[in-house]
């Protein structure tokens, strides 16, 4: 079981993000880097950092200063596969906004670089690009080997974080001339993006042209309010991995083919799971893949199409791959469940639990000559006997006495956990849809609070499973399930059952800004 709890400073337009919530379900917790050396001070004047200028070695700690500031150009930078090159927030909040042009912060050239935004407690996104005209982060010209983590994005001319390098940029960044190694994005708050939240690889790799991702890894991002998909990946052709991100209210401006909740997108190949996907007024998930595509444990609902789309694209694709779906939670799509017009690969739909499918769509449907195998789904035009927790916060973990227990079939040993961490099975038998039932499972509720240096923060807990009666044991001596009048900082509760099984979970309260 996951020992995280994710907690932002919210303090905008709203105290209580349902979409947090859900996120917090998963459980996971953050810390703080504590840097006391740097080797370089980036001082908010600064607008070019160039490697050919300044001599940076690998593993050096380059400090962002604090404060607000124009646009950041970082260049030519080359750290080392166990030695990265760290950029980070130095002494609070980084602000980057009101640009009429260009990007929020933009690295060219760079490889085994971080762009982090943990480097002062005080804060939780540390680095905060709230307007921009171009893209708010932008990596490209060639650029490989990058962690990009802890920052907030919004309000930009088009994408949130756009990472890729187009084909012909520099004059040869083709398929076999460039790779794009290790892209690793993670614990990031997109919000008001009128393009694509993360845009990550290039879109056509039928076309030939489009450089290889290899080793793709995007997890724990919160994407609210975007024009187009929350997030999209192309090209990943090897080694890539979607998970435990939130994707809530994409694809606003209702553009064709750019209307869907997370795209898995041409010559990508891989797995997406643990994914919370709510509002979409296309497809929760589409996925044009290479094939050999592991899609599970993900809750969709509310899509204005499909819950799922799984196409191929001719020139992009494994023939005698397979696109694998299982264990899903899907409610509420439009049309079907599954749609597959994916005819080279063989498609299997196993575990899914399929809820509202209109009468005259299908829970699972085929078009262009594509087939579907199957088994173990449960297809209901309502909810009733499911027994989801809260469907009114999209709480769909399943209680005692759900249709949807012992209902599935085992699937080991591409679905071994549940969208918790859970082990798969815990019962008698494999549960059907994201949620196995049974076990103590404990989350989180959380309000940070609303004005730096306010104690009006609040924890609450949701339990259930295990052996009721449960207790409660807080750091700060409470027996309480909920916290109220708190301030930033780190909590942690212990829940015990009566057959004396313990779950902790550890919480951060964030600060807002000091204004």
């Amino acid at each position: 079981m996951k020992s995280i709890s994710l907690n932002r400073g919210v303090g905008k337009s709203s105290r209580y993000f349902y979409t947090l919530l859900l996120y917090i379900i998963k459980g996971y917790v953050f810390s703080s880097n504590c840097i006391a050396d740097y080797d370089h001070v980036i001082p908010v004047s600064m607008e070019v950092f160039d490697g050919d200028d300044i001599v940076v070695r690998p593993g050096d700690v380059v400090g962002i200063e604090a404060g607000d500031r124009g646009e950041l150009i970082v260049q030519n930078i080359s750290g080392a596969a166990m030695d990265p090159v760290i950029f980070v927030n130095k002494g609070g909040q980084v602000r980057i906004g009101n640009l009429g042009s260009g990007d929020g912060i933009k690295i060219l050239g760079s490889e085994h670089f971080e762009l982090r935004g943990d480097g002062d407690p005080s804060v939780f996104y540390g680095i905060d690009v709230y307007k921009a005209g171009g893209q708010c982060i932008k990596i490209a010209g060639l650029s490989s080997n990058f962690e990009i983590c802890f920052i907030e994005v919004s309000n930009p001319g088009f994408a949130g974080i756009m990472a890729k390098t187009d084909p012909g940029e520099n004059g040869y960044a083709h398929r076999g001339t460039f790779t794009q190694y290790d892209t690793v994005i993670h614990d990031i708050y997109a919000h008001d993006v009128p393009g694509e939240s993360l845009y990550i690889g290039n879109s056509f790799y039928a076309s030939g042209l489009s450089n290889d991702l290899v080793g793709v890894r995007i997890y724990n991002v919160i994407s609210e309010r975007s024009g187009r998909e929350g997030i999209q990946v192309g090209s990943a052709s090897s080694d890539c991995e979607i998970y435990d991100n939130v994707i809530r209210d994409a694809g606003l401006l209702r553009i064709s083919g750019q209307s869907n909740g997370l795209q898995i997108g041409e010559g990508t190949t891989g797995k997406c799971y643990g994914n919370i996907i709510i509002n979409a007024p296309a497809n929760g998930i589409v996925c044009l893949g290479l094939g050999n595509n592991l899609i599970y444990n993900n809750v969709i609902a509310n899509t204005g199409t499909n819950g799922i789309f799984s196409d191929n694209r001719a020139g992009a694709e494994i023939v005698g791959g397979y696109v694998r779906v299982y264990n899903n939670t899907i409610i509420n799509p439009t049309r079907d469940g599954l749609l597959s017009f994916n005819e080279v690969s063989e498609n299997e739909f196993k575990n899914n639990i399929v809820i509202g499918s209109d009468a005259d769509y299908h829970a699972v449907n085929t078009g262009n000559g594509a087939t579907v195998s199957s088994a173990n789904n449960v297809y209901q035009l309502t909810t009733e006997g499911l027994k989801f927790v809260d469907t009114s916060i999209d709480d769909y973990r399943i209680l005692s006495g759900s249709v949807a227990i012992d209902a599935g079939i085992g699937l080991s040993p591409d679905v071994t956990e549940d969208i918790e961490g859970l082990a798969r099975p815990l019962g008698h038998g494999y549960d059907v849809g994201a949620y196995e039932s049974g076990a103590l499972s404990v989350t989180t509720f959380c309000t940070n609070p609303s004005k730096w240096g306010v104690t009006d923060g609040s924890i609450s807990v949701s339990v259930i499973g295990g052996r009721p009666p449960y207790t409660y044991a807080w750091s700060q001596e409470a027996s309480e399930a909920t916290l109220c009048k708190l301030s930033a900082g780190s909590y942690s509760v212990t829940v015990t059952d009566s057959a004396s099984v313990s779950v902790t979970r550890k919480v951060t309260l964030t600060q807002s800004p000091k204004l």
